[in-house]
């Protein structure tokens, strides 16, 4: 059976790989800018929804940081006709399930329920984008759990200011300088009247994507949407971005960290966007062949052969602008410089020697048959289109994103080592055990 499943995996793949990809996407907007997509599958009684608001912590005012992420735990803090928490109580009654996130960039919703449930979830979805309660004790009651989270994920957690200090120094705006989850302090000091004028801003149907993907009529869908989202008036209409050059970080930083049982190295390159998804690719070539399985170049020679380090990860991110390459590792003691010394000189190896046919190969199959499976699901399909909308308009470039795969080449990989892996693009960040 597994050989099998192996044969048509890979039978799929190869047929996948010889045309561009055939989305089934239908798109229309509604009058008050709503941008709409659907697409069906009936491979299962199932429908996923998801809700992309342009909105993320690069949005954010100085002084005004981490509203973008508050406002993804107040959209479940009930309407005028939905109690707190009940948009997840009433999913789950009927076998669905919800849920969000926040990235620099944008915020996502999203929920997951049987076909003849998706007139619940629109409703939802949209009795919380024009009627969300957002009063004094919701937003003092978040700012609680926003705090319990970042006590846990930052305060009380090994290596929990890596990634934000290695953030702070390596990106050259403001806008993503600062962590999606902000400042405790801003938070505190803006107050629920920042809240509402935040929601009022940001949280409009023409600030908005909607993706319903599954087993649905396209025709009543339509009608769905129409029915709940085409009377929301718009509260906004500028939602221009100020790009604000940030404070020149240092190159490299050491932190102590108290509850860390290894030291670290956190590595960042400046990195192509996602707007130039040839160069972009290329580097997530390099990511996999570098060290994203146990056959990958750092993993096998700092753990397996050399054993020095007991973690090594990282890639690239998934940022339409100032877009970073991490690398990060957990090192046994003593064995910081040789670990770092030793993933430069790899590094510098590959710029000057590049990679092999067999890598390449190898990377492109991984990554082929992790973006089919993600086709193969409704969620996963309505995210991509979701966030391919939200960041570039549109998600027609999904369809070839396998031929811009298959042409990439050894050289291709080659030259963006060489033109982003370099001394003046490159930041670091020790962290070394509390004494």
């Amino acid at each position: 059976m597994k050989i099998l499943g192996f044969i048509i995996l890979l039978f799929t793949i190869t047929t996948y790989s010889k045309s561009n990809i055939e989305m089934n996407i239908e798109n229309f907007k509604l009058d008050n800018g709503l941008n709409v997509y659907l697409s069906k599958n009936s491979e299962s009684p199932t429908v996923a929804i998801t809700l992309y608001y342009k909105v993320g912590s690069i949005n954010e005012l100085k002084n005004k940081t981490g509203f973008a992420h508050l406002f993804e735990h107040m959209m479940f803090q009930g309407t005028r006709n939905v109690e707190k928490t009940e948009h997840f109580a009433l999913l789950q009654k009927v076998g669905g399930k919800a849920n969000a996130f926040t990235t620099k960039e944008y915020t996502a919703y999203y929920d997951i329920v049987t076909a003849n449930q998706l007139e619940l979830a629109l409703w939802l979805e949209a009795d919380r984008m024009e009627n969300l309660s957002v009063n004094y004790p919701n937003f003092k009651n978040q700012l609680e759990v926003v705090k319990e989270e970042m006590r846990m994920r930052y305060l009380n957690s090994p290596y929990g200011n890596l990634v934000k200090t290695l953030d702070r120094n390596a990106h050259k705006l403001w806008n993503y300088q600062h962590s999606v989850i902000g400042s405790m302090k801003d938070l505190d000091s803006s107050g629920v009247e920042y809240a509402k004028s935040f929601f009022k801003k940001y949280y409009n149907p023409n600030n908005a994507v909607l993706t319903i993907v599954g087993d649905i009529n396209k025709d009543d869908a339509k009608k769905l949407v129409k029915k709940y989202f085409a009377n929301i008036k718009n509260q906004s209409t500028n939602y221009s971005l100020k790009n604000k050059k940030g404070k020149k970080g240092k190159k490299l930083t050491t932190i102590e960290d108290k509850l860390a049982k290894f030291p670290a190295i956190g590595i960042a390159y400046q990195a192509p966007s996602k707007t130039n998804l040839k160069e972009y690719f290329a580097m997530k070539m390099l990511e996999t062949i570098l060290f994203n399985n146990d056959s990958s170049r750092l993993y096998r020679l700092l753990i397996k052969d050399k054993e020095l380090a007991v973690s090594i990860y990282g890639g690239i991110n998934n940022l339409k602008s100032d877009n970073l390459f991490y690398i990060f590792s957990m090192v046994k003691k003593g064995n910081v410089k040789k670990v770092r010394n030793l993933i430069f000189k790899e590094i510098k190896n590959i710029k000057k020697k590049g990679i092999t046919e067999v890598e390449l190969k190898k990377a492109k199959l991984s990554f082929k048959t992790e973006f089919i499976f993600h086709l193969e699901s409704n969620i996963s399909k309505a995210l991509m289109i979701g966030e391919f909308s939200a960041l570039y308009g549109s998600p027609d470039e999904i369809k070839n994103l396998l031929s811009i795969i298959d042409s990439i080449t050894v050289k291709d990989v080659k030259t963006i080592a060489n033109k982003y892996m370099k001394k003046e693009f490159l930041t670091e960040v020790d962290v070394k055990l509390a004494k």
